[in-house]
């Protein structure tokens, strides 16, 4: 038996014999491969948005603003873009800051620490700044890293580090 999808051009060919499970057997396997060829194209399009994100850097470009719907795989795609910049440059340091009230920056830090203990970004070096690294009117941040996450709470107007001068 052999089935091909019309939109995609999947292909699944089968030997069985017993053509009654035959359908589900090919129904499942379609939507198997389905979900992997999306999947590898999501990959290879975050690949992409990263390399521009360097060559963009590259050209002498300053500043750089990147958006991307939810569920795109941003952080993943921060990450991989530090990552490159830190092969190529050691002495480089990231500081990545939040303006969500939630808990973004704690995800992002735990999510940049399983990325660089999986050896899949291995130049990144995250360390979560926060209260607990603060002390009366001061902050302690080790230099020792190479991205430091900073949630909102510690820099928006409010905070008892902005009022005191810490941040300016």
């Amino acid at each position: 038996v052999r089935c091909v999808c019309v939109n995609t051009g999947l292909q699944v060919s089968y030997d069985y014999a017993d053509g009654k499970h035959i359908f589900a057997v090919i129904l499942k396997k379609l939507k198997r491969n389905l979900v992997n060829k999306m999947l590898q194209e999501a990959k290879d399009l975050q690949k992409n948005a990263v390399s521009e994100l360097v060559q963009v850097l590259a050209s002498g470009k300053k500043e750089i603003t990147f958006k991307a719907p939810t569920g795109s795989g941003k952080t993943y795609m921060m990450a991989d873009f530090m990552n490159r910049i830190l092969a190529a440059n050691q002495n480089a340091v990231f500081i990545v800051s939040t303006l969500s009230k939630s808990n973004l920056a704690r995800q992002n830090y735990e999510s940049f620490v399983a990325l660089a203990e999986n050896n899949t970004f291995p130049n990144i070096n995250p360390f979560l700044i926060n209260s607990d690294s603060s002390g009366e009117g001061s902050l302690y941040i080790p230099t020792d890293y190479n991205v430091y996450v900073l949630p909102r709470d510690l820099y928006k107007d409010s905070s008892k580090l902005k009022k005191e001068g810490t941040f300016l």
